[in-house]
């Protein structure tokens, strides 16, 4: 039997940047490649050509599926197989002639792999049907995100689906990587094709579907919620993308925070895919959130039963390594700490580079009072040592955790990106390596600068256009990561006595004025003095002799106070407490700003001292009162935080984490009187209700604290209370 021909089609678009990696990866298969070029303007035609394409000029009409059927109808092979330029074919190639021979299907499904970010679990599949036979009615409809059809004329009994096979073939799709949609700029121009679609179809559910998906690449949350649900309001429970609807609505009302919208969804919709692992995931993600932690576990452990179905869109690992982290995270919740070990040691085992079970693991085990040599070994023994992309998470997870010495001794120096520098430097300073994260910083600076000035060079030559609200972005996240830099080199340098160089002084530019006026009045203060800083009665260089401050004194003072919180989070956060407190005594921070930021970053009893300071002055607020209350709830003083929780209700009747705070500091206290006349009452009559009494309460208790109303705090912020 005459072994059936294969060709490859694609419609491109400036492509050559993935053009040629794809076409080599269909070569072997392909007797025919047939592209059709749109408009290109670099060399993509010139690529094609090389890969002994048949290259066909068209117009862009703006319709997908117009372009696809002027390929198609130059079809010369026994088969088809649709491909776009990002995609590349993995697995397959040798088998897929032999299994065409043989099968007796019309078309066939491919596995597609999504690579939605650059980590293995930044992963989507699902099968798609891009391989049919050629001169067998099949086309495309659709001017956008269109979908393969068959002519009524040339239909058998039974219709499509009757013939449809399962290919070997496996592809993998790069085209939703972060950089390439904003590249490519796919979002916004799939707007406008969706927004003309819906002209000339306005009730077609798909397209509504597919407008979701649009406004959620777009952070357009509002408006694709609407999208999801007029789509799933008459959208038929036979149609292909329907799962695929609900799993997105149910994924986005628990991003807004609609818990009750999204489980009631979910309950309703697992009726008809209970094969759907990712349902029962997200489902059990709302319930924990709800504070249903039972329910949740339930979830995540019937995700863990369903078999893998190919038919359903699905994340990578929804039914092994994701639930099991959930599970492991509700089991240390609960204190089942060798369970919780167990489960974020097999979600490592599935996925060694699963960053959230890594930083799991690294949370327990400090928990555990484990030596940070300890952790460190339990997670490169997981996480394969000799892969520097494991190294850099297990380092990264180390970091998390505060074993601070054992990250940087792990670390892979050529796995750090430009966003990884913070975390890295934070490690420095707190080991106290100050030069060299002052070098970092400044090398960072240096680089970003030169990033900079390369890119506006090349959007001259290029004449590159990019909307306002993508040059925002780019210029808001360099700001970003500059300005921490800008921190960083600072801190750094006061911190071993020192000034700040004339070379940062230069990378600051106007805002060096506000820096040394910084540096003027730390260093008067005592940079390197005891930790009660200078007297916090001092007089305030914003205010004249008279008592009037001027406008640009106010305004400078107001500079310099913003200036200071950001400086004191860091330090903070870098493990520099007692600059926090001689902020505050130069009197560029107030008592409440340096509690906040004392509690935040775990130093407790210092933070404390801050709001007793507050409460004996009566200005404590609702925060605040919140943030004292908890930590005299962890110390089992009850009766004192039950009265600062009611203090903190009183003052913001809406503050729901101390409404909970408050019931569970009265449970507590309903509790141990309970036990208290237990113990006297011995075996008098009435004990055993007593006793089942107390039971019921350390029982709702415990119910409150799955509503996690209680801060949390990572291992780094736990080492700090104890500092």
């Amino acid at each position: 039997m005459k072994q059936p021909t294969l060709g490859v089609h694609m419609i491109i678009r400036n492509e050559e940047a993935r053009l040629a990696n794809c076409l080599a990866s269909i070569q072997p298969i392909a007797d025919e490649i047939v592209v059709v070029d749109t408009g290109s303007t670099d060399r993509s035609v010139e690529i094609a050509k090389q890969f002994g394409a048949a290259v066909v000029c068209s117009t862009w009409q703006d319709d997908f599926a117009k372009a696809r059927n002027e390929g198609i109808s130059l079809a010369g092979t026994d088969w088809i197989l649709v491909l776009d330029a990002d995609e590349e074919l993995t697995d397959g190639q040798n088998e897929i002639k032999a299994f065409l021979q043989e099968t007796s299907a019309d078309v066939c499904t491919i596995q597609l792999e999504n690579w939605t970010g650059l980590q293995p679990e930044d992963r989507t599949f699902y099968e798609a049907e891009r391989l049919f036979r050629n001169r067998c009615g099949f086309y495309y409809k659709g001017i956008i995100h269109e979908q393969l059809v068959r002519n009524d004329n040339m239909r058998q009994e039974g219709g499509l689906k009757a013939r449809i096979g399962k290919s070997l073939i496996r592809v993998q799709h790069y085209g939703y990587l972060p950089a390439v949609i904003q590249e490519k700029q796919t979002a916004r121009r799939n707007l406008g094709l969706i927004q003309k679609a819906l002209e000339l179809d306005p009730k077609d559910t798909f397209h509504f579907y597919n407008l979701g998906v649009t406004c959620c690449q777009l952070g357009m949350w509002e408006q694709a919620k609407e999208a999801f649900e007029v789509s799933l309001q008459d959208c038929p429970v036979s149609a292909p993308y329907r799962a695929t609807l609900v799993r997105d609505l149910a994924k986005l009302l628990h991003a807004l925070e609609l818990y009750d919208k999204g489980r009631a969804l979910l309950l309703t919709e697992l009726l008809h895919y209970s094969d759907y692992a990712e349902l029962h995931v997200v489902l059990g993600m709302i319930e924990r959130s709800q504070g249903m932690m039972d329910l949740a576990y339930a979830s995540f452990q019937a995700a863990l039963e369903v078999k893998p179905a190919g038919s359903y869109v699905t994340d990578a690992g929804m039914n092994s390594y994701v639930p099991q982290v959930h599970m492991a995270d509700i089991d240390k919740h609960k204190g089942r700490w060798a369970r919780a070990e167990e489960r974020y040691s097999a979600s490592l085992e599935e996925c060694p580079g699963y960053i959230p079970a890594a930083i799991g693991l690294a949370d327990l085990l400090q928990l555990q009072g484990e030596k940070d040599a300890t952790i460190a070994q339990r997670l490169l023994q997981l996480m394969t040592p000799t892969d520097s992309i494991l190294l850099y998470k297990a380092a990264y997870a180390l970091s998390l955790c505060g074993a601070y010495e054992a990250a940087l001794s792990v670390l892979p120096e050529d796995r750090i990106q430009a966003s990884d520098e913070a975390w890295v430097r934070l490690c420095l300073m707190q080991t106290e390596r100050y030069p060299w994260a002052a070098g970092r910083a400044q090398q960072q600076i240096r680089l970003l600068q030169q990033a900079q000035s390369a890119a506006r060079e090349e959007a001259k030559d290029t004449a590159m256009i990019r909307t306002e609200g993508e040059r925002e972005a780019d210029t808001e996240a360099e700001a970003t990561i500059l300005d921490m830099a800008v921190i960083d080199w600072s801190l750094s340098e006061w911190r071993i006595g020192a000034r700040l160089p004339d070379a940062l002084v230069t990378v600051l530019g106007e805002q060096s004025r506000v820096y040394l006026q910084m540096e003027a009045r730390l260093f008067h203060y005592g940079l390197q003095s005891s930790e009660d800083g200078a007297d916090p009665g001092a007089a305030n260089p914003a205010t004249d002799e008279g008592g009037a401050a001027s406008k640009e004194a106010r305004a400078n003072e107001a500079a310099l106070s913003a200036l200071a919180v950001r400086l004191c989070e860091r330090a903070a956060e870098c493990g520099w407490k007692k600059l926090v407190l001689q902020m505050k005594a130069a009197g560029l921070i107030t008592t409440r700003q340096s509690a906040g930021i004392l509690y935040r970053s775990g130093y407790r009893w210092s933070a404390a001292d801050q709001y007793l300071e507050l409460l004996a002055q009566d200005q404590l607020d609702a925060d605040g009162a919140f943030e004292l209350a908890e930590l005299m709830y962890d110390q089992k003083l009850y009766a004192k935080s039950a009265a600062l929780f009611d203090r903190a209700i009183q003052l913001n009747p809406q503050h729901q984490p101390s409404r909970a705070g408050a019931a569970a500091s009265y449970l507590q206290l309903a509790r141990n009187t309970a036990i208290q006349t237990l113990n006297s009452a011995g075996q008098l009559r009435g004990a055993s209700q007593l006793q089942s009494h107390a039971q019921k309460l350390s029982d709702s208790t415990l119910q409150l604290m799955d509503l996690g109303w209680q801060t949390q705090r990572s291992g780094r912020e736990r080492r700090n209370e104890h500092v």
